[in-house]
């Protein structure tokens, strides 16, 4: 049971102002809420006092402070929340604004009145503030004591609300009551409710009406004493009424009688360009959820589709589009009511709509990209690839980057040979996202160039040294050569100098490169014989005289060779005999053989020679003196002396040099082929070696003469050369000046 208690209020003027400025305050920051305005009044204050400003928040309405309730304070109101604290009646300005309040009823306003002076006095009583409809007469009310507030309708929002239930017990044990209440039965109002009674549901404590357009809630609670934390009911019970109670029956006014505004607050929503967004709004009546209704959300005012509320009241449109090509595209940018939601109405709720921020952000842009498996080729081998946008459209080609094996990143394409990772990106433009995309299955792969390095063959003569070795290269690209690969280029073949004839390996080695997968060939190095020329020595012999030992020269043998090494020795023969007359026998030399050498035999002449003789007189001037010689030098078959020399120096300033020879010990013959001298002769020059005695010393000599043919005076030549204890001491040289040198030996 709750038992009220009449209070008379006291409001001081300064406690007044002090309250007003607060209740702007609020209501400021929470103007925004709702589209109901709820405009409160407290009639002995003669204004909006801020304890009525909770409960209307609670319900999810705007507070509207009055500070008057004339015609002009009640436009744009949907709500008025009246207090009458005092139980003897009420202020002269309320009075005299209820003729226009009861116009804004009737215009569609709905009056929420708790008042304490209940009744019909004329002069004090509801009578005087209360609208009814024309023809209706007014209630019977009473003031019996009772100690019980009850739930006429539990199915109303003043039951249930969002304040929370209201029950049999949290209104009551209060202190005892006497506002009174309304014979319900005498109500005689078209569509009126009890809301909650006493006693009996014939008591009503809080009932409404439709007037007109509009609604009345009346109710004989003193709420403002609950609002004020005065009086001495508990705190339980203050509770109650300040928490669940007068949030409720805002909530019905403005919910459960006539279809004023919802409220739609759209949430702001994000996308790329090009894509979706997820559009979301809230519907509410205040604060309660209004499910189960159909929100049409538009883009940029562009209607985009429909969504049904939730039980939260949430209405979630999923993928609505931000445009299906580049020119119907949003463009990337923040609309502050970009997202647009509305709510057509039904006959519980009124039409309602709101706005928020779209974000329209930039899109990735997508790249595709392919690398690729190359041989090298000496120039540069690029990722190639393309960058659309959400809508296909082209964006261009993307830029490539390259990351070698060893980490090094480039943007040139890649040339050598490697495996090089690919990274492809886009620049940022209007719309688009700068964009970076990498695959570590996608790469550019560049294997080396086969590259044939062949030994070229060589040769060389047996005995001789290695030439010098070459190679040659099959597979440079682009005009390359060896220059571009590393180390040096080596040979090893087993073949030396003095290898024998043959054929032996050669095999080259010493280069590398990463761009070239290199093939050694081997050549071949071919020892080939060395040219030998085997000559027979030319023989002579007088007649009668047995033939001289045939003997050989030889002309192109090697390293230590020798003709005794040969595989086969030479043979030599000749037709000159013992019996032979004079004259020339050939020496034939042939069947030498050796598989290091190719042999040429070249024959040999032998002369059988009869006994020869020559001489020679006369003088030639020489070194600043005259010389005198004779000589005459012959073969003989038979020993015997084999001539004479005689030398003589005139000098002017000293003594005449004499030599004169004792012994003659050779004399050689020499045919000439350049020289043909007169007569018979066809050997025309001689060399005579002996001793004798120089100026009275022991001396050798040696003698060569030259007989130059007919006449031969001024041509013939001598050259003497004398020597003592094997110094030379004296030479006479040079043609002679009178005399001459004649030969008798014909071959």
């Amino acid at each position: 049971m709750t038992t009220l208690r009449r209070l008379l209020v006291a409001v001081y003027p300064i406690r007044l102002f002090l309250l007003t400025l607060a209740v702007w305050g609020v209501a400021a920051n929470v103007r925004a809420q709702s589209p109901v305005n709820v405009g409160y009044y407290d009639i002995a204050a003669g204004a909006g006092i801020p304890q009525q400003v909770p409960p209307i928040v609670a319900a999810g309405f705007t507070p509207v402070p009055l500070s008057d309730v004339a015609a002009a304070d009640l436009v744009d109101l949907q709500i008025l929340f009246v207090h009458n604290p005092n139980a003897m009646g009420y202020s002269a300005a309320y009075l005299a604004a209820v003729p226009e309040i009861r116009a804004a009823v009737e215009a569609g306003l709905v009056l929420v009145v708790h008042d304490r002076s209940v009744g019909p006095h004329p002069i004090m009583g509801t009578r005087r503030i209360l609208p009814l409809p024309t023809g209706v007469p007014f209630p019977v009310f009473a003031r019996v004591p009772s100690n019980n507030n009850s739930v006429s309708d539990a199915a109303t929002l003043v039951a249930n609300g969002p304040g929370g239930i209201v029950t049999e017990l949290n209104l009551d044990n209060g202190n005892f009551s006497n506002m009174g209440f309304a014979m319900f039965s005498t109500f005689t109002a078209p569509g009126k409710k009890g809301l909650l009674h006493t006693g009996t549901a014939n008591n009503a404590v809080t009932f409404s009406y439709p007037l007109g357009l509009g609604y009345v809630i009346y109710s004989s609670i003193p709420l403002d004493m609950f609002l004020k934390d005065m009086g001495t009911a508990s705190p339980a019970v203050r509770d109650a009424f300040k928490n669940i109670y007068a949030p409720n029956v805002l909530a019905y006014a403005g919910c459960g009688l006539k279809p004023l505004p919802a409220t739609v607050s759209a949430t702001a929503a994000t996308g790329h360009y090009g894509g979706t967004a997820t559009l979301s709004a809230t519907v509410r009546c205040g604060v309660i959820p209004v499910s189960g209704i159909t929100v049409d959300f538009s883009i940029n005012g562009t209607p985009v589709g429909s969504a049904q509320t939730d039980e939260s009241g949430v209405a979630t449109l999923a993928n609505a589009s931000l445009g299906a090509s580049p020119d119907s595209a949003i463009p990337v940018g923040t609309y502050a009511t970009g997202v647009s939601a509305a709510f057509a109405g039904t006959a519980q709720y009124g039409a309602g709509s709101g706005t928020a921020a779209l974000t329209v952000e930039k899109a990735p842009a997508t790249i595709t990209y392919e690398g690729g498996e190359f041989v090298y080729a000496g120039s540069p081998h690029a990722a190639t690839g393309s960058v659309t946008g959400v809508f296909g459209e082209s964006l261009g080609a993307p830029s490539f980057t390259y990351t070698d094996q060893n980490g090094v990143t480039t943007d040139a394409a890649p040339v050598n040979a490697g495996v090089y990772g690919i990274a492809a990106s886009s620049n940022e433009t209007e719309n688009y996202l700068g964009t970076t995309v990498s695959s570590s299955e996608t790469t550019i792969s560049v294997t080396p160039a086969p590259l044939s390095i062949r030994a070229d063959d060589a040769s060389k003569i047996y005995g001789a040294a290695l030439p010098g070795f070459t190679a040659s290269y099959e597979g440079f690209v682009r005009g390359q050569g060896p220059g571009v690969l590393g180390g040096s280029l080596a040979f090893a073949t087993p073949a030396k100098v003095d290898s024998v004839v043959g054929q032996y390996s050669l095999t080259p080695s010493g280069l590398s490169s990463g761009n070239y997968s290199i093939t050694f060939v081997d050549g071949k190095v071919r020892v080939t014989p060395a040219p030998l020329k085997i000559r027979a020595e030319d023989k002579e012999r007088l007649v009668g005289k047995p033939n001289p030992p045939l003997t050989v020269s030889y002309e192109g043998l090697v390293l230590d060779d020798t003709g005794a090494g040969l595989d086969v020795a030479p043979s030599l023969t000749t037709t000159a005999l013992l019996t032979s007359p004079e004259g020339l026998y050939p020496i034939v030399v042939g069947g030498a053989s050796d598989a290091n050498y190719t042999i040429e035999h070249v024959n040999g002449q032998f002369t059988v020679s009869p006994e020869g003789r020559i001489h020679g007189s006369g003088f030639l001037d020489h070194d600043g003196a005259r010389h005198h010689f004779g000589f005459d030098a012959r073969e003989t078959i038979v020993s015997g002396e084999k001539g004479s020399l005689t030398l003589r120096v005139d000098r002017d300033t000293e003594p005449d040099d004499v030599f004169v020879s004792q012994v003659v010990t050779s004399v050689v013959f020499k045919n000439n082929p350049s020289v043909s001298p007169g007569g018979n002769a066809a050997v025309d020059a001689v060399t005579l070696t002996g001793l004798g005695m120089w100026n009275g010393v022991v001396a050798t000599f040696e003698l060569t003469a030259l007989d130059k043919g007919e006449p031969g005076v001024g041509n013939d030549t001598v050259n003497l050369r004398i020597k003592v204890g094997g110094k030379l001491v004296h030479t006479t040289s040079g043609p002679i000046n009178g005399g001459n040198v004649q030969s008798n030996r014909v071959k």
